[in-house]
């Protein structure tokens, strides 16, 4: 599990370990992204970035393909993911996507960015089928 930490405020970026931090201009808020990866053997997803798209907060990941992720277990090229409240676990986001030709992906961590939320989050990302 990787833990990622986000501030954003006015331009900078730290990166320690597994935790990174981003600065975007405006806002004072840490915001923090524990990334479990149940596919780490098949398909290595590094953070590039964290941003406001829209009003959502997305997180910006690159991707890269180590195996099929038949070999990790899937029973088919589709992923799930999850975003929940760390503090809570209370489901924000989720969806399915394929694991073909990716390079990147931009997962929807927040829909609404104006309501932070203390704890951060966690994004989980699994097989659809095992």
């Amino acid at each position: 599990m990787a833990a990622l930490n986000y501030k954003i405020s006015s331009f900078c970026f730290l990166a320690v370990f597994f935790t990174a931090k981003v600065c975007v201009a405006g806002e004072e808020n840490l915001v923090h992204v524990k990334i479990d990866n149940a596919l780490s053997s098949c398909i290595d997803i590094s953070e590039n970035d964290i941003v406001e798209d829209a009003s959502k907060l997305v997180l910006d990941t690159i991707w890269n393909n180590k195996s099929q992720i038949g070999g990790c277990g899937c029973k088919s090229a589709a992923i799930s993911y999850s975003v929940k409240l760390s503090d809570s676990g209370k489901l924000i986001s989720y969806g399915v996507i394929s694991s073909f030709d990716k390079e990147n992906f931009k997962f929807v961590i927040n829909h609404d960015s104006s309501i932070k939320y203390k704890n951060g989050f966690e994004l989980s990302i699994n097989c659809l089928s095992q």
